[in-house]
């Protein structure tokens, strides 16, 4: 799957039979579901929009200097989400992510919902990157306690007005 020079947009649903890398020069953006027990790689130079509530189960891999943005709960489809170097994962629609994140210190969470939650429902102990919330609420779920702790290597910026939610105890490493 690739994107043109400028913006394209698929609103296919999409089975991926093998892990699958997406790529091109421009904008890309998945509205269907995507499905199969396999992995989503963005390589795409400009930004990968997924739009779907998707069930691939493979995880999603974003490369150094690569951005994702979601714009559903389960856009990321299921397994862990690993972004690599100073890649960039944005969620722009309130909702539940299941997914463990684990990324170095260089990369970008940002939370980007003008209001609602946004859970973080999965691992974060290999998460040693930086936070934004720059609106709504991110509500750290119960996947983070004493065997999940949360790195204490990572940064959390919460915006004037956002809010950070630990919903259940959390232990830092």
């Amino acid at each position: 799957i690739n994107s043109a020079a400028g913006a394209s947009t698929n609103t296919s649903a999409i089975v991926l039979g093998a892990d699958t890398t997406v790529g091109g020069v421009g904008n890309l953006t998945l509205v269907g579901v995507m499905s199969g027990a396999h992995a989503l790689t963005n390589n795409c130079n400009g930004l990968l929009t997924l739009s779907g509530n998707s069930t691939f189960s493979g995880g999603l891999t974003i490369p150094a200097g690569k951005s994702v943005q979601l714009n559903a709960g389960e856009s990321a489809g299921f397994g862990m989400t690993t972004i690599y170097g100073n890649g960039a994962l944005t969620f722009s629609a309130a909702g539940t992510y299941t997914n463990g994140i684990t990324a170095g210190p260089s990369s970008v969470v940002t939370v980007a919902t003008p209001s609602g939650n946004t859970f973080l429902s999965g691992d974060l102990s290999s998460f040693a990157g930086t936070v934004n919330c720059n609106g709504g609420q991110i509500v750290i779920n119960a996947a983070n306690n004493a065997a999940h702790p949360i790195s204490a290597s990572a940064t959390w910026n919460i915006a004037n007005g956002a809010t950070l939610d630990m919903a259940t105890p959390y232990v830092t490493d």
